[in-house]
C-alpha cells in the first residue's frame, strides 16, 4: 500500500477548519493509502490536544518543534572545511539574488555530509558565520546597521536552521500542504531520501506572511523587507524542488509561475464537497426570522468584526434578522473578547449569537444567508458547502471567491462593512432573489466541485508517485546486488 508523509505547518490535527478539514477529509477518504503526519509547530502548541480523531490509516505522527535544536552539541571542522562551507553559503545567497534556487541542493549536501560535525553555534555564532553574514549584508544595501540586520536574520533563519537536521520519517513520497517550512522540509526529504515531493498550495504562503508583516507594529519598517524576502525564498525553494505543484484555481497558478514554479509541473485541483451529503440536508423554515450566518473561527484573518459592524446596520433595516457567528472561539481569546465587547457596545447581545463549535450538517439548514468577511482565503469550503445545502452567499473579494460567486452571490470589498450590510439587506428583503441564487449555486457546485473527483485525483497522484519510488528502489537494489556479486 502506498505510504505518504503529509507535511503540515501549524494546522491539522491541532486546528479546525480550512486546510485542516481538507487534510482530514483527504486522509479519511483515501483508505487505500497509509499516512504519516509530519507536523511543524511553534512552542505555543505544546500541551494542546488534537481537534480531530485521526483515521486508522494514519500510522504515525511526528512533530517538529521550531524551538527545538536537532543538531549535535559540538562541531569539529578544521579551518579549511569551515571556510569552504561558508563560501558555499555565500554563493547560495548570491544565486538567490539571481533567482536561482537550485543551489539549495549544494547547501543541503554540505549539511548532510557534515551533520555530525556541525551545530547551531557553528552556523550562527562562529567567526566564519559572522564574517559571511557581514559580507551578505554589505551586498544588500540595507541602511539600518549590521546589528539590526543580524538580529533580523537570526529571528528568521534560526527556526529554519534548527529543523533542517530533523530525522525525517521514511515514506514513498512527501506531500506538503503549504510552502514555507513545510515546503522546505519536503524539499529536504526529496534530496535526502530520494523520493518525490508533491506540493498543494491553498493560499499563497509568502503573500499571507507579507500581509501579516505589513500590519505588524512590532517589526521595524527597515526590517520588514528582510522578513518578506525570507518567506518568498522559502516559497521559491519549495517550487523549485516540487515534482508536482497543485493549486486550487487559476489566480494562484499565475502567482506561483511568476515566482519560480515550473508551469509543466503545475495542476489545478479545486476543493470539493460531498454533493450527496450536503444537497440532501433539508432546509429549516425559520418563519419570519431570517438567520444570517458567518462560518468562521473567531480569529483576526476571518475579520469577524466587519460582520458584527454590518449586523449593526442590517438590524436597523431588517429587524427580523438574527446573526450567528458559527465557529470556535478559543483559538484567539483576546480577539474573541474584542468581538464580544463590540457586540455589547452595539447593544446586540440578543441579535448576535456566538455558537462555538457545532456540527455543521446540523447547523447549515438553519442559515438563510451565508456571509464570509475574511481578509484572506483561497477557495473556502464553507461557501461550497453552504451553496450545496441551499443558501445564497456573500463573500469578500479574496482568493477564489469572485470566481465562485460570479453568478451565484455577492462580492464585497474586504473590510467594508457598509457593502456587506447592503448585500445582506438586499437578500433579506428579496426572497425571490435568494431562491434564484440558491438554485444557481447548487447547480454550479454540483458541476465543478464534487469531492469525489478531488479524492480520485489525489488517489491517482499518490499511487503514481509511490509506484515511481518503489520502481526506483527495485532498480537500485538490483544494481547493488549486481555490484556486490561482481565484486565477489
Amino acid at each position: 500500500m502506498p505510504h505518504v508523509c503529509m507535511v503540515v505547518e501549524g494546522a491539522y490535527p491541532y486546528i479546525t477548519g480550512g486546510v485542516s478539514a481538507w487534510c482530514h477529509q483527504l486522509i479519511e477518504e483515501i483508505k487505500d493509502v497509509d499516512f504519516t503526519l509530519l507536523v511543524i509547530l511553534p512552542a505555543s502548541y505544546r500541551g494542546k490536544d488534537y481537534k480531530y480523531k485521526l483515521p486508522p490509516n494514519v500510522l504515525d505522527v511526528k512533530e517538529i518543534w521550531l524551538d527545538n535544536n536537532y543538531f549535535p552539541e559540538k562541531y569539529c571542522l578544521n579551518k579549511k572545511e569551515k571556510q569552504e562551507f561558508f563560501n558555499e553559503i555565500q554563493n547560495f545567497h548570491l544565486s538567490m539574488k539571481m533567482k536561482n534556487y537550485g543551489f539549495f541542493q549544494i547547501i543541503l549536501k554540505l549539511l548532510f555530509e557534515n551533520q555530525d560535525n556541525i551545530n547551531l553555534d557553528f552556523l550562527t555564532k562562529s567567526r566564519e558565520a559572522i564574517e559571511t553574514l557581514f559580507n551578505i549584508y554589505s551586498e544588500t544595501g540595507n541602511e539600518s546597521g549590521f546589528m539590526h540586520y543580524f538580529w533580523t536574520w537570526k529571528s528568521t533563519h534560526l527556526p529554519l536552521l534548527r529543523i533542517l537536521n530533523f530525522p525525517l520519517p521514511a515514506a514513498d513520497m512527501y506531500h506538503a500542504v503549504s510552502t514555507g517550512f513545510a515546503g522546505v522540509i519536503s524539499a529536504v526529504a526529496k534530496l535526502k531520501l530520494g523520493i518525490p515531493f508533491v506540493l498543494t498550495e491553498h493560499g499563497i504562503y509568502a503573500m499571507e506572511r507579507e500581509d501579516e508583516l505589513s500590519k505588524s507594529v512590532l517589526i521595524n519598517d527597515n526590517q520588514k523587507q528582510l522578513w518578506i524576502n525570507f518567506y518568498h525564498s522559502l516559497c521559491r525553494i519549495s517550487y523549485s524542488f516540487a515534482d508536482k505543484i497543485i493549486t486550487l484555481y487559476r489566480g494562484n497558478l499565475f502567482i506561483e509561475v511568476a515566482n519560480n514554479a515550473n508551469i509543466d509541473r503545475t495542476e489545478i485541483i479545486p476543493n470539493g464537497v460531498d454533493i450527496e451529503l450536503y444537497s440532501s440536508l433539508q432546509k429549516i423554515d425559520n418563519g419570519d426570522k431570517i438567520i444570517v450566518g458567518i462560518v468562521a473561527r473567531v480569529v483576526p484573518i476571518k475579520d469577524v468584526k466587519t460582520f458584527i459592524r454590518a449586523a449593526g446596520i442590517v438590524s436597523n433595516e431588517v429587524p427580523e434578522a438574527e446573526f450567528h457567528i458559527i465557529g470556535p472561539t478559543d483559538e484567539d481569546e483576546e480577539y474573541y473578547e474584542e468581538c464580544v465587547n463590540m457586540v455589547n457596545e452595539l447593544n446586540m447581545q440578543d441579535k448576535i449569537i456566538f455558537t462555538g463549535r457545532v456540527q455543521m450538517t446540523d447547523y447549515y439548514p438553519k442559515v438563510d444567508v451565508l456571509v464570509l468577511t475574511s481578509e484572506r482565503e483561497a477557495q473556502p469550503l464553507v461557501l461550497l458547502e453552504g451553496m450545496c445545502v441551499g443558501m445564497p452567499a456573500i463573500a469578500s473579494d479574496v482568493g477564489c471567491c469572485r470566481e465562485m460567486l460570479e453568478d451565484t452571490g455577492f462580492i464585497t470589498e474586504p473590510g467594508n462593512h457598509n457593502e456587506t450590510a447592503e448585500a445582506i439587506i438586499r437578500l433579506c428583503r428579496n426572497k425571490q432573489l435568494r431562491e434564484e441564487l440558491t438554485a444557481k449555486g447548487k447547480e454550479m457546485v454540483k458541476l465543478k466541485y464534487n469531492v469525489a473527483d478531488v479524492i480520485q485525483s489525489y488517489r491517482q497522484i499518490y499511487h503514481k508517485f509511490s509506484e515511481q519510488t518503489r520502481t526506483l528502489q527495485m532498480v537500485k537494489h538490483g544494481r547493488d546486488r549486481f555490484s556486490a556479486a561482481k565484486t565477489y
